[in-house]
C-alpha cells in the first residue's frame, strides 16, 4: 500500500495532490507439483483539482500480470490500463490514455540427440495497444521462428515481426522528410548471432530487413566486447540504418564505446561515449560508484556533450554545449 501527498505553493505551476495505490504479488515454485507461477496486480489513483468532468478511471492506472516461467514451456500475459488524466506527482508515465495487452508463449525443448545443442526455442509474442475508445495505436506481433542455444553458450536465432501503427500527427523523421498522419503496416525479418559472455572476446550481430513507414529499412547492429582480465570490460557498438522512404532516402549511424573498470567489489568506474551522425553530438557519461557498505553508496557523476560542426565523426570541429557534474549519496538504515 502506498500514499503520497503533495502540497504546492499558490504561485506554483503544480497543484495539491493525494495519490494512493495498492499492489499484490504472489509467487510459487510448486504450481501443479513442481512448476513456477507468478501473479501480480496493482492499482494507483489520485485526486484532481481540475474542473473537468474526470471519472475515477480517468485518474487511475491498473493492471494484472500472469507468468509461467518454466524450462520447457514459458508463458506470460499482462494487461494494463492508464486513464486519460492520470498524472502522478511522484514518478512519470510514458503516455496517458491507453490499454495494453501483452501475451507471450515459448516452447523450449532440450534435444538429447543433438550433442552440441543445449536448447531450442520457438515462440510468439503480441503487444496490442489501443486508446481508451478502442482505436488501435500499435499492434506488434513477433515470431521467434528458431533460437539455438549451443553448449558453449553461443546462440543463433531467426525471427519475423508484423507491426501495425497509427500515427496521430505528422512528424519529421529527418530534416525535409515528413511522415504523415495515418495507419501504417510493416513486416520484417531478422537473423541474430550472439557469442557467450564467458569468452574474453565476442560479438553480437543482428541483420534486419523489412518495411518502414512509407518505405523499407536495412539495419545492422553489431556489438563487440573484450574482457582482457577480470574487472575490465570493453564494449564497442555500431548501429547502422539504411532507410528508403517515398519522400527520400537517408542513412543513420550510431557509435558507442562503453568502458567498465571494477578494481574491487566496492569500487566501480563506468564510461559511456557515443556519437550519432544525425544530431552530430558526441556525448560522454562517466560515473564512479563507491560502496561504503551494502545498501549505502557514493556516486560521482560527470557528463559532457559536444556539438560537431565538422562534416563527420572523423572530420570534426567540436564545441561544448553542456557540462554537468553531480554527487549523490544513497544511504540505507537497517533495523
Amino acid at each position: 500500500i502506498i500514499y503520497t501527498g503533495r502540497s504546492a505553493k499558490t504561485d506554483s505551476i503544480y497543484q495539491d495532490q493525494n495519490l494512493f495505490g495498492i499492489d499484490f504479488d504472489y509467487s510459487t515454485a510448486s504450481f501443479r507439483g513442481d512448476k513456477n507461477f507468478q501473479f501480480q496486480t496493482f492499482f494507483v489513483g489520485h485526486n484532481s483539482n481540475s474542473k473537468l468532468n474526470e471519472t475515477f478511471f480517468d485518474l487511475s492506472s491498473r493492471g494484472v500480470r500472469f507468468s509461467y516461467p518454466n524450462d520447457l514451456w514459458y508463458a506470460h500475459a499482462s494487461y494494463r490500463e492508464i486513464g486519460d488524466s492520470f498524472d502522478p506527482a511522484t514518478g512519470f508515465i510514458p503516455r496517458n490514455g491507453f490499454i495494453r495487452f501483452q501475451p507471450t508463449i515459448k516452447y523450449k525443448p532440450r534435444p538429447e540427440s543433438l550433442k552440441i545443442v543445449r536448447q531450442l526455442e520457438f515462440g510468439a509474442e503480441l503487444e496490442n495497444m489501443t486508446n481508451n475508445d478502442g482505436k488501435l495505436i500499435k499492434q506488434e506481433t513477433k515470431f521467434h521462428l528458431l533460437k539455438i542455444k549451443f553448449e558453449n553458450g553461443d546462440e543463433v536465432s531467426v525471427g519475423a515481426k508484423i507491426l501495425k501503427e497509427y500515427l496521430d500527427e505528422d512528424f519529421e523523421i529527418v530534416e525535409g522528410n515528413v511522415i504523415t498522419t495515418g495507419d501504417y503496416e510493416s513486416n520484417g525479418f531478422y537473423i541474430k548471432t550472439q557469442t557467450s559472455n564467458s569468452r574474453k572476446i565476442g560479438a553480437d550481430i543482428t541483420l534486419y530487413q523489412g518495411e518502414f513507414w512509407t518505405g523499407d529499412i536495412k539495419k545492422i547492429e553489431t556489438k563487440i566486447f573484450f574482457n582482457p582480465i577480470p574487472g575490465i570490460n570493453l564494449n564497442g557498438e555500431l548501429n547502422y540504418n539504411n532507410i528508403g522512404l517515398s519522400s527520400g532516402n537517408f542513412e543513420t549511424t550510431l557509435y558507442k564505446l562503453i568502458v567498465g573498470i571494477y578494481p574491487t567489489p566496492k569500487l566501480a568506474y563506468y564510461n559511456n561515449i557515443q556519437y550519432d551522425d544525425i544530431s552530430n553530438i558526441l556525448g560522454l557519461y562517466s560515473k564512479v560508484r563507491y560502496t561504503i557498505r551494502p545498501g549505502s553508496d557514493l556516486y560521482l557523476v560527470y557528463s559532457n556533450n559536444w556539438q560537431n560542426f565538422g562534416q563527420g565523426i572523423w572530420d570534426h570541429d567540436y564545441s561544448t554545449i553542456s557540462r554537468v557534474s553531480s554527487v549523490k549519496i544513497n544511504y540505507t538504515h537497517r533495523f
